[in-house]
């Protein structure tokens, strides 16, 4: 295989996992089951058996129970406010 084509193969392997896995970033993720979803995704994406890093951000902050979730998980949340 040519270093265009390997290149090639591996851009549409990514926009493909970037494309799944962003429909569920886009969404309001609030809470534990929110990020739950998100990360069983991202287990059984293009990603799988990798070490990604992974960023959390939510418009409406976190539930402590998702924050708790999320760093437990190695997820960076990148507004750690709780939702009231």
């Amino acid at each position: 295989m040519s270093i265009d084509n390997y290149i090639s193969d591996l851009k549409e392997k990514y926009l493909r996992a970037s494309t799944e896995l962003g429909r569920a970033v886009e969404t309001e993720a609030a809470g534990y089951s929110d990020i739950r979803i998100f990360l069983d995704k991202v287990r059984r994406s293009e990603f799988a058996g990798q070490d990604p890093e992974l960023f959390m951000l939510s418009r409406s902050g976190l539930t402590e129970q998702a924050r708790n979730f999320a760093v437990k998980n190695k997820i960076h949340v990148l507004n750690p406010s709780l939702r009231v």
